[in-house]
């Protein structure tokens, strides 16, 4: 990984983790503030049930005259008895009573406390205190039970945001190679007519006429330079430009391009063959010159010298034929893609085809495509749906 891609990594699993964990921990508070008052209310019933209990006891035990010894089958529940004026009749309590014994139901941290008002004027005994310290090792459960679930979801959260982060930086790592290639491709696309203008004008600086050959290379050089600034200039605005559609003949436009072109095909003695019949269609003029400038340049780049291209515009279909070096069947899906090209030892930007693929795209266009390595290849284009009388 290099430095911004590291920074994205880190920075999409910083907002994952953080977020998730969040969003965790906010589960985990509302889970153990629910829990929480199940405890409180389930040892509150307790402590009540017991402090009702006592109550009948000392009644039974009052009314029949019979010595006050209580029977409490709890034995981790500790309980009091105070008079009228508050003195203790009776106490096994374990914590001192720091408490309002007006009210009812005391929570504390290790203990809760339920208080019952006896009522009864001939019974000495005024309140009934019942102490459970069970509560603080049901919380202290609960607690591990929470930190357990946070540390756990915290792993997991770390381990899938691991994984998606790299699922994710993977396209953008691709792209930036691609972003690589395509500017080192640019680079040498363009430099390398450049270079020959340059070359060619120090030349004719020490001649005083200019020969057919010289003038020849100025033209292929400007040319190559045009076509190169076609494909940057339609790859950055042309898929999103507003289009102009209308009504002309496909034929003409080829054969403008072939004018275009075949300087360039003479430049390795390939000799374009057509077979062209007038076909009226209706599109925007520029996609249309874009599909016939790419896929011919494609044909003039990749057939070897002294070879032939075949195109023909027939049927509502245009179709160009070259006798060059082929495509290999497990590339032929890939090479309508954004900077991919056919062979890494020839120049080109890689986005050729991805504009021709995008055009037909937008206009119904079927592309069918035929190639065998080292044989050549057959692009066919259907403009049946594009076809006006």
């Amino acid at each position: 990984m290099n430095k911004k891609e590291k920074f994205a990594f880190l920075k999409f699993l910083q907002y994952y983790v953080g977020s998730s964990f969040i969003f965790v921990v906010i589960i985990a508070f509302m889970y153990y503030d629910k829990e929480w008052k199940n405890i409180e209310s389930h040892y509150s019933m307790k402590t009540s049930q017991i402090a009702w209990k006592i109550k009948s006891e000392i009644l039974n035990k009052y009314m029949k005259n019979e010595k006050l010894v209580l029977n409490i089958e709890d034995k981790t529940i500790n309980y009091a008895l105070l008079k009228d004026d508050t003195s203790v009749y009776f106490s096994n309590l374990r914590y001192p009573i720091d408490f309002n014994i007006q009210n009812k139901t005391h929570i504390f941290s290790a203990k809760i406390v339920y208080i019952l008002n006896l009522n009864e004027n001939e019974i000495p005994i005024k309140y009934i205190i019942v102490e459970d310290t069970n509560i603080l090792s049901d919380i202290q459960k609960l607690r591990y039970k929470i930190a357990a679930f946070i540390v756990l979801n915290f792993i997991m959260i770390l381990c899938f945001g691991y994984i998606l982060s790299r699922i994710l930086v993977k396209p953008i790592k691709e792209s930036f190679e691609q972003l690589n290639d395509f500017v080192k491709n640019s680079s040498h696309e363009l430099n390398t007519p450049l270079t020959a203008l340059v070359m060619i004008v120090s030349k004719l600086k020490k001649q005083k006429t200019i020969d057919n050959k010289t003038l020849n290379q100025i033209i292929l050089s400007v040319k190559n330079i045009k076509l190169s600034s076609d494909k940057l200039l339609f790859n950055a605005n042309g898929k999103n430009s507003e289009r102009y559609n209308e009504k002309f003949d496909f034929k003409i436009l080829i054969d403008e391009s072939i004018i275009f072109f075949n300087e360039l095909a003479k430049s390795k003695n390939i000799t374009l063959h057509t077979k062209l019949e007038n076909t009226n269609i209706c599109m925007d003029k520029y996609c249309a010159t874009m599909i016939i400038s790419n896929v011919l340049a494609n044909a003039i780049k990749y057939t070897n010298k002294d070879k032939n291209i075949h195109i023909t515009l027939k049927e509502n279909k245009f179709i160009v034929q070259d006798e060059g070096i082929g495509i290999d069947k497990s590339m032929q899906k890939e090479i309508f893609k954004r900077y991919q090209r056919g062979v890494s030892k020839e120049g080109g930007f890689g986005i050729g085809l991805d504009i021709i693929s995008s055009i037909c795209q937008e206009y119904n266009i079927k592309i069918d495509l035929q190639s065998s390595l080292d044989k050549g290849s057959i692009f066919s284009f259907n403009l049946s749906k594009l076809a006006t009388k």
